[in-house]
């Protein structure tokens, strides 16, 4: 029918990392997904890993990890503590993404590849940031713990 539209499920995408640093070092990152489903149960995926890079690449790893379990398009809201890592997807990654990951001068941009990656998997979503401790901070901090 003339002007419908298919409903974007809602995804909300809690991140957590454990490192603060700003060289390489390896940090744990973990996420919790959750989405209502149509029995109007919310659903929940949670997993953590680990990398060898900044807090940042940290971040940008978990965001792109959690994006990576969605099958299909919804409006995902990413609920972040790393400001830095908001500011960038709100403002900057589709211009780096038109500029084959590059500064004005030609040289890649730090973590050129963990951004294009991420970008790859927020195609086709309605991404919303939010940034700040979220209602998972702690539990994902406990998660990590124990793995």
């Amino acid at each position: 029918p003339k002007g419908h539209r298919k409903i974007m499920f809602r995804v909300d995408i809690y991140t957590t990392v454990k490192s603060s640093s700003n060289s390489k070092t390896l940090g744990k990152y973990g996420f919790i997904c959750t989405c209502v489903k149509k029995s109007g149960e919310i659903g929940k995926i949670q997993d953590t890993g680990q990398i060898k890079g900044t807090r940042h690449e940290t971040e940008v790893k978990a965001i792109t990890e959690a994006l990576s379990r969605l099958n299909q398009s919804c409006e995902v809201h990413i609920h972040c503590e790393d400001t830095f890592v908001v500011n960038m997807i709100d403002y900057h990654i589709s211009g780096w993404a038109g500029n084959d990951f590059r500064k004005t001068n030609g040289t890649p941009i730090a973590n050129a590849e963990g951004w294009q990656k991420l970008w790859k998997k927020m195609q086709g979503h309605l991404i919303r940031m939010e940034k700040g401790r979220h209602a998972y901070s702690d539990e994902i901090r406990k998660i990590m713990e124990d793995t």
